[in-house]
């Protein structure tokens, strides 16, 4: 194979404070591995077989009750634990400590064959309503260190479950990851003396060549040190106003 054909770079990650390899070939490999149709048999709206839909008994014993709402419990076979064995080893070879924390489960409607895509923008915002009473809540416990809201989407990434659902993870410890960020945030404000993030959407508000979407309130945008195809930040667009 040609290197002519290739294009390879390494890029400083700003907020990770590393670099990121660039194969712009890696798209051109031949793949024999699966594939994700856009066309998938429609489920019906109750799946008595389901363990998130209404009234059904979960593999735990609890029954969930005739939810018409956003729906949030913690998870049958959680993480963590706010009542975690208190181990506590010290070895450079055996470390460990409890795995504090909780796992809840937000169920985002009782209906099993929708989308968060395909929802009404008032049930999206009693989805939003949810999150935030989640967040407050978890984060006002003193064993609560940090609070993460996600959803895992699709059988491609392995999602047990088809019912539209998002989890929270509440961790009595602060992931490094995000360590790195607040860490990666105050070296940029010490050399820099503006903000990293707003600096960054700045950036990307005057090239425009990679903004997905923007509007008034948000901005959407492939970062040029993107490690991933779908990778994608989301930030209030007013930050590039600060």
């Amino acid at each position: 194979m040609s290197e002519g054909k290739n294009n390879w770079e390494r890029r400083w990650h700003p907020i990770l404070r590393e670099w990121v390899i660039i194969a712009a070939n890696t798209n051109e490999r031949p793949w024999s591995g699966a594939k994700v149709s856009a066309i998938e048999e429609k489920s019906p709206e109750f799946d008595e077989g389901c363990y998130l839909c209404p009234g059904v008994t979960r593999a735990s014993g609890s029954k969930n009750p005739d939810y018409k709402k956003p729906f949030a419990f913690t998870n049958d076979f959680a993480s963590f634990g706010l009542h975690a064995p208190l181990v506590n080893r010290n070895n450079p070879f055996d470390n460990a400590e409890p795995a504090l924390g909780t796992c809840r489960v937000i169920c985002f409607t009782p209906k099993h064959n929708i989308t968060m895509a395909e929802m009404s923008l008032g049930e999206i915002e009693d989805i939003y309503a949810v999150w935030q009473e989640e967040y407050h809540t978890l984060a006002s416990n003193p064993v609560i260190k940090n609070v993460l809201i996600f959803e895992n989407k699709g059988k491609a990434i392995g999602v047990s479950n088809p019912h539209p659902h998002g989890q929270i993870y509440a961790t009595g410890y602060v992931p490094k990851i995000l360590e790195r960020e607040v860490e990666s945030s105050t070296i940029y404000r010490y050399e820099k003396g503006s903000c990293l993030f707003c600096d960054l959407v700045n950036h990307e508000t005057q090239k425009k060549s990679q903004i997905v979407l923007e509007n008034e309130y948000f901005i959407a945008f492939i970062p040029p040190f993107a490690r991933f195809v779908y990778e994608t930040y989301i930030m209030p667009g007013v930050m590039s106003h600060v």
